[in-house]
């Protein structure tokens, strides 16, 4: 049975990071300490869980005459 008051590691949930992100458990843990990981995130996704995409999309809009 799992402990409630264990904060949640990359072994206890190993797909917490989205969009490919690579789950990092955290050296310093303590009891104020909900989250004992953290995502790093590839090129273009940020957030905690790196589930917000910072891509910009450009359009060209081209006028012929």
């Amino acid at each position: 049975k799992k402990n409630i008051d264990e904060p949640i590691t990359c072994e206890t949930n190993s797909l917490i990071c989205q969009n490919g992100g690579k789950c990092v458990n955290l050296d310093n843990i303590n009891e104020f300490t909900l989250y004992g990981f953290k995502c790093e995130c590839k090129f273009g996704f940020s957030g905690f869980f790196c589930e917000e995409s910072n891509k910009v999309i450009i359009r060209f809009t081209f006028f012929f005459q």
